[in-house]
């Protein structure tokens, strides 16, 4: 759950459209929230009868994420930008597609892509913090820098 104290932070960002188009990615991009949501979701049903336990693990975290995903929106908007599940490039409108994960029924290969996708997240948000000057809005990356590492961390750990 997003602490009140990163919502106080939220009205503290004032309005940049190039800043919202960044943070739009990573509500819609190929390594975005929304991918990461949908293939948790995805990957909890599909193993629950296997892996009961990591589809609970999994369908908890995917919960965290639309978290994440309510309160990156509203940073997205307060900056100036409609969060929606598209971005202008530079002639066309590039919509997220759930295309961009990669759907496996293998235990191995489903809990390694999760992983990764979570790593290229945190990347992203790495870069996002080396190109914008407010503060405020690198709080709220770092904070979700970590919420994803946790994940990450949950995800290893023993069930």
């Amino acid at each position: 759950m997003i602490k009140q104290s990163l919502y106080d932070l939220c009205g503290c960002i004032e309005k940049n459209e190039v800043y919202g188009e960044m943070v739009l990615s990573y509500i819609n991009g190929i390594h975005s929230i929304m991918s990461n949501f949908s293939l948790l979701l995805y990957d909890s049903i599909i193993i629950e009868e296997q892996y009961p336990s990591l589809s609970s693990k999994l369908k908890q975290i995917s919960i965290e994420q639309i978290d994440h995903l309510y309160f990156l929106c509203k940073i997205c908007y307060k900056l100036g930008t409609d969060p929606r599940l598209w971005q202008y490039k530079t002639d066309y409108k590039e919509y997220w597609s759930p295309s961009y994960n990669i759907y496996t029924h293998d235990i191995h290969l489903l809990m390694t892509t999760l992983i990764l996708n979570k790593k290229k997240l945190i990347s992203s948000y790495l870069k996002g913090i080396e190109l914008i000057k407010d503060q405020h809005l690198k709080d709220i990356l770092l904070y979700l820098i970590k919420e994803e590492q946790k994940q990450i961390d949950n995800i290893k750990s023993p069930i």
